[in-house]
């Protein structure tokens, strides 16, 4: 959400729009806020936004009681005050009149004016509403910047999960998005090794088929995404996928990866889509992507046979010269960085187009499989066959699929 800065807002004023647009925690909505707040001072000068956050900060007895009022720590108070004093000293919208007398005022007026913690609470409630603020965000973050350790009760969190479940949120994700982003790692270790065995066990196939059915789900939606940028990220996110093409454990070195071959003038180069290496021999495999909406075939040559892409003919020569230039560069690439991949034999993949849309005749199919089976050392697969081994393996975790033996 962006904001645009009103020269009329006083201090206070700007920092209601900057919880109102910004109203999550420490890592997203915190940022944002003192960037608006930033935006502020800059646009009204350094005079003006001084004057008018001095003039707030007198009516707190501590500068720690004035931090926890606006929802943020003493030191990100601070910063904000050392910022607003590096703004320029004057600008066009300098003179506007200054209201924050006038807010101070009204502040006040509405001190100390409820009675009980559930009139305070309906109170809180309107205002969050009126505001645009998520209240539970809101108010876990006052506690978090007032240092306050509170027990809860396992029955609270039930019936907290309960809430939020109704609401539509789906609670294992954002757990384990909490886990993967701000939870202790050591204590996430820890918990991991007093599961029981059936537990833990259960919990690896659950996220192990988690992640194929996720992919799976990406590539049902974006079948006709033709942007090449779009599946470099997917794929190195996911690369996992990479385990369908290889009979061996294999690992990403790096994605958009320099394989050599710059002239004299430092331009030019190899750039490889990824460079992989098995993981026990440590041996390099290098992939280069195109997109499932790059055609395999081009025109028709005679008769049954059709000529091969200009897309996909490049591709492999691309890919073999990426291979050559390896081989060539590999002792300057690594230098005295310690070994993180051999080139005993790499191998070569392209993964391109999508054989179900375009193969559609007898014809073709012959064609592209002729071409492609006449490759010694360039592997091909297209994007259905990929994912075609991703969908049959979550049916084999599923028990979808029984192999009868005998």
């Amino acid at each position: 959400m962006s904001i645009i800065i009103n020269p009329e807002w006083t201090f206070i004023e700007a920092l209601q729009a900057a919880w109102k647009a910004y109203s999550g925690g420490v890592e997203l909505g915190a940022p944002n806020r003192v960037r608006c707040l930033e935006r502020w001072a800059n646009v009204v000068g350094r005079e003006r936004a001084v004057y008018e956050l001095n003039a707030v900060l007198s009516e707190y007895a501590t500068y720690k009681e004035a931090a926890k009022s606006f929802g943020m720590s003493v030191s990100t108070l601070s910063r904000i005050r050392k910022n607003f004093n590096a703004m320029p000293s004057a600008t066009l919208f300098s003179t506007v009149p200054s209201k924050i007398e006038e807010h101070i005022a009204s502040l006040k007026k509405t001190e100390n004016n409820i009675d009980d913690i559930d009139q305070s609470l309906e109170k809180f409630l309107q205002l969050a509403k009126q505001d645009s603020i998520d209240p539970i965000a809101r108010m876990m973050e006052v506690l978090v910047n007032q240092d306050i350790e509170s027990s809860i009760q396992e029955q609270t969190l039930r019936q907290v999960l309960a809430i939020v479940e109704r609401a539509g949120i789906n609670v294992i994700s954002r757990l384990f998005d909490w886990i993967t982003n701000i939870a202790n790692i050591e204590d996430i270790i820890n918990t991991l090794e007093n599961l029981e065995i059936d537990d833990l066990q259960k919990l690896n196939a659950a996220i192990g088929l988690g992640n194929l059915k996720s992919i799976l789900s990406i590539w049902q939606v974006n079948q006709e995404n033709n942007s090449e940028e779009f599946w470099q990220q997917t794929l190195a996110q996911n690369s996992f996928v990479f385990a369908q093409i290889f009979s061996f454990p294999v690992i990403i070195v790096g994605n958009k990866a320099y394989l050599g071959g710059k002239n004299f003038g430092n331009t030019g180069g190899n750039i490889v889509d990824f460079l992989c290496a098995n993981s026990l021999t440590k041996d390099a495999a290098l992939i280069e992507i195109k997109t499932p909406q790059t055609r395999l075939l081009g025109s028709q040559y005679r008769g049954d046979v059709y000529n091969i892409s200009n897309d996909l003919s490049g591709s492999v020569i691309q890919i073999a010269n990426y291979k050559k230039s390896l081989l060539q560069n590999y002792t300057s690439l690594i230098g005295d960085q310690e070994e993180r991949f051999d080139v005993f034999n790499p191998k070569t993949i392209v993964i391109i187009g999508n054989a179900q849309i375009e193969l559609t005749e007898s014809r073709k199919r012959k064609s592209f499989e002729l071409f492609r089976s006449g490759l010694s050392d360039i592997q091909i697969i297209t994007y259905d066959e990929l994912f075609g081994k991703v969908e049959f393996l979550v049916a084999l975790l599923q028990g979808e699929i029984v192999n009868h033996i005998g």
